[in-house]
């Protein structure tokens, strides 16, 4: 069991991220349902799964004489499926800026609805494909208090899960790379033609920026969680 100095961050970020996640979801304005927000919100979403469900593997000890022992699958499955599909979501959000600055319009609206549910529907199907060694993993056990409490799956079927977790972050890191690059060169040329234009053009110019940064900021912190945990689990292959 881990102390409540090490739960309580996870718990505060995760409250924080739920309330701006609500905040998304019954904003009024229209600006919030483009593209930008729908694949932000669904990321959120994905976060927030991988932190609850990683917590509850930690604090829930499980054994096989309680029929709740099933849910350490279950949990270990919401754990891929968050971790996958919030890195998906920030590559889309990445390739979208991109996207959304190379055609000089600059509409956030570029995406047809269609097209988002496709994206949306691609992200889980990768995410719960994932999962495919997890369910008929056997369990590797340790002993407390007397009884067997599950630690982990199989050293074979934990090896195949951290191989599809490294495959997963090295694509991510590739792609996050290609597409901060391009977006970074595009927002650079929409500055040199429209920083001596009218007010209107400093205004798209500004948001541009500003959203740039918000996905520059995401896409850091994601990529070097991408590398530590690719670290991690070849060390543990």
């Amino acid at each position: 069991m881990v102390t409540w100095g090490e739960v309580a961050p996870d718990i505060v970020l995760s409250i924080l991220y739920i309330y701006i996640l609500i905040r998304l979801f019954t904003a009024s304005d229209a600006y919030f349902k483009t593209p930008f927000y729908i694949f932000f919100s669904a990321t959120g979403v994905y976060s927030i799964t991988t932190v609850i469900s990683y917590q509850l593997i930690l604090n829930v000890p499980l054994t096989e004489q309680f029929w709740t022992f099933h849910f350490n699958k279950i949990f270990k499955a919401l754990n891929v499926i968050g971790a996958a599909g919030a890195t998906f979501g920030k590559a889309a959000i990445a390739i979208h800026r991109y996207f959304v600055l190379r055609h000089r319009d600059f509409s956030e609206k570029r995406l047809s609805s269609s097209t988002i549910l496709r994206v949306l529907v691609v992200q889980f199907v990768i995410a719960l494909l994932e999962t495919a060694a997890i369910w008929p993993a056997s369990y590797v056990y340790a002993t407390k208090n007397g009884f067997e409490y599950i630690a982990d799956l199989s050293r074979v079927h934990a090896q195949i899960e951290k191989a599809f977790s490294i495959a997963n972050y090295v694509l991510y890191v590739i792609c996050n790379l290609i597409f901060s690059i391009l977006a970074s060169r595009e927002l650079f040329q929409t500055k040199g033609m429209l920083q001596d234009k009218s007010a209107t053009s400093r205004k798209i110019l500004i948001q541009q920026r500003n959203l740039f940064i918000i996905v520059s900021v995401c896409s850091l912190s994601h990529l070097l969680k991408a590398v530590q945990q690719c670290v991690h689990d070849f060390r543990n292959l």
